[in-house]
């Protein structure tokens, strides 16, 4: 007789009178035994037995030893709830910005504009005739022209971004003068604008747009944030260092043939961490949470990490959507998004994973600032960092192009 452990004999190798699938020794169907069910049989009533409950793929992931199921994040619940309309840039200033966009703009584009709010075109006539000149304009073009291209621009957005934010109208003096300086609403816009006069390469347009949502946050903040002083403080910080990464994300892009999305390279610089002003908004801790990041000079990825599970959500997941509410961003809003992590889309995404691979490199770049002139300094390895392994790099045209910023 065959061992146990051997196979079972083939056709061939069969005992004369065994039975086909009944192993030689035993007693064939019909001989004192009932016969086992068939492979039909079997599935039958498989198929009859109640299904198990089907687990949750998140289920199956979180049961990896060490992996913790994160908790609703309240920060992300307040800037759904608190902030994502007031950061909606309206229809009116959207198109205003675009207008400008083009160095010709004419007064008759902006007139054609503020025709379709008539809200705002009163308020030009308004305008006007605190100059006393009402009776001298008796067209809209002409009341623009007057205004100046760049004021009425400014004093539009600067009154829509209020109304958006706080809500109300326009207050005016006894002597019926506009009680708003747009100039001090939109004091990051025009700072970031007049750092970029005489360069044609940064595309101010979006630049100006750019600064735009850092003033928008600044109001958000002076009407939601409990320390209002020290979370302007922290904008300011956020701009600075921003700024400094479009300045050097700009040179950078110009050492990069056929770069994509180069209109979009300094905005997208300038505007990478405006996540992190939508947590120091919502939450008081975040500034501290930054600080004391710094001073136990945590590595990147530990700070990304702790910062996901101290508040629940990224700083780059809150900038990408930030640029989907604001409009004017949001063909790049995946770059902001993922600027950590520009490996996961560099395969694709019409080179935004290349623009946020330029966003990573050059923020490495501004946040560990040394002035390097060997190609083997080991500062180039802190700034490319794991995340831009794969990232092709010519030192010496990059050591060049950050010289300049200097």
């Amino acid at each position: 007789m065959p061992g146990a452990n051997k196979p079972v004999a083939g056709p061939a190798m069969r005992p004369a009178g065994a039975v086909a699938g009944v192993r030689p020794g035993a007693a064939a169907p019909g001989r004192g035994q009932p016969a086992s069910p068939s492979v039909g049989e079997a599935a039958k009533a498989r198929a009859q037995a109640p299904a198990a409950p089907e687990a949750k793929v998140e289920d199956l992931v979180f049961a990896i030893p060490g992996l913790v199921k994160p908790k609703d994040s309240q920060v992300f619940n307040d800037f759904i709830e608190k902030v994502v309309s007031r950061i909606n840039l309206p229809y009116t200033s959207r198109n205003i910005i675009e207008a400008f966009s083009n160095i010709d703009v004419k007064a008759e584009r902006v007139a054609q504009i503020l025709r379709s709010n008539q809200y705002y075109e009163a308020v030009v006539f308004r305008l006007i005739e605190s100059l006393g000149k009402r009776e001298n304009v008796g067209r809209l073009e002409a009341a623009v022209v007057l205004m100046g291209m760049q004021n009425a621009r400014n004093t539009i957005i600067a009154l829509q971004l209020l109304r958006m934010v706080r809500g109300g109208h326009p207050e005016w003096t006894k002597e019926g003068r506009l009680k708003t300086n747009p100039n001090e609403v939109l004091k990051y816009a025009l700072r970031t604008e007049e750092s970029l006069s005489g360069r044609k390469d940064s595309y101010s347009d979006t630049a100006y747009a750019a600064g735009l949502i850092f003033d928008i946050l600044a109001l958000v903040a002076t009407e939601l944030a409990q320390d209002k002083k020290k979370t302007l403080a922290f904008i300011d910080s956020v701009y600075t260092l921003g700024l400094k990464t479009a300045q050097i994300g700009v040179e950078l892009a110009n050492t990069i043939q056929d770069f994509g999305f180069k209109k979009y390279v300094f905005s997208s610089c300038l505007i990478h961490d405006i996540g992190r002003i939508i947590l120091a908004i919502v939450d008081p801790a975040y500034p501290v949470f930054v600080e004391e990041c710094g001073k136990k000079d945590l590595p990147r990825q530990v700070r990304h990490f702790a910062e996901i599970q101290r508040f629940g959500v990224s700083h780059a997941l809150l900038g990408g959507m930030c640029c989907e509410y604001f409009h004017a961003f949001q063909p790049i809003q995946k770059a902001i998004l993922f600027h950590h992590d520009p490996y996961l889309i560099k395969g694709g995404m019409d080179g935004l994973g290349q623009l946020a691979s330029l966003i990573c490199l050059s923020s490495n770049i501004a946040n560990n600032f040394k002035k390097v002139e060997k190609a083997d300094d080991p500062m180039i390895h802190v700034w490319r960092g794991v995340e831009l392994a794969d990232f092709p790099l010519d030192v010496p045209s990059m050591l060049k192009a950050i010289a300049r910023v200097v």
